[in-house]
């Protein structure tokens, strides 16, 4: 279904309605080259079609488990609207999401502690043999997930995400030596 189309039959609908797509919310959307990430699937009249010409948009989403791990484990910006219960349906209802909520967010914190503490050891391997943490400017702010081990005379090695995590995130870390392009963290 192209973009219009798909516009069109919104428009059809009670423009205060929220759109429901099962397995989450609606996050972003995303264009693509039609062959990126794969093949998309679209329907054309009664067709189905798998295609990888032209463009496409992906449409994001995110469950609540999604959001909490990407919130690390914080579940406050999870506002429950259950109007249409009352009584002990709607207590047990709040019960059940907030007891989710908690197991959700008790396996991200421990696995983000888990992940800083393995990811903290690398980096400090990394800065035993020599190397510097650099972190660059990405749009004029710092970017979290642009860092780099530096070393004179060897070729920059991009860091992994669990790797800038623990920079970040372990408190063993402090930033120095920065100018309008970069800035280099060490131990404290």
């Amino acid at each position: 279904m192209k973009v219009k189309d798909f516009i069109k039959m919104l428009q059809e609908q009670n423009p205060e309605d929220y759109v429901r797509i099962p397995g989450g919310a609606i996050w972003f959307a995303e264009p693509k080259e039609g062959y990126w990430d794969g093949p998309y699937q679209y329907r054309d009249g009664e067709n189905f079609v798998i295609s990888t010409r032209g463009s496409k948009v992906d449409i994001h989403i995110q469950d609540v488990e999604d959001f909490i791990w990407n919130n690390d484990g914080d579940y406050s910006k999870i506002k429950l609207d259950l109007a249409g219960y009352s009584g002990e349906t709607l207590d047990r209802q709040v019960n059940d999401y907030k007891k989710k909520f908690e197991k959700i967010s008790e396996k991200c914190k421990e696995f983000n502690e888990k992940s800083i503490e393995h990811f903290s050891i690398q980096v400090l391997k990394k800065l035993q043999e020599g190397w510097r943490v650099r972190e660059s400017k990405k749009h004029g702010k710092w970017s979290r997930s642009m860092m780099d081990f530096v070393k004179y005379a060897s070729p920059d090695k991009r860091m992994n995400m669990g790797e800038c995590s623990a920079v970040y995130k372990s408190s063993l870390f402090e930033s120095y030596n920065e100018d309008d392009k970069f800035r280099f963290w060490r131990l404290k």
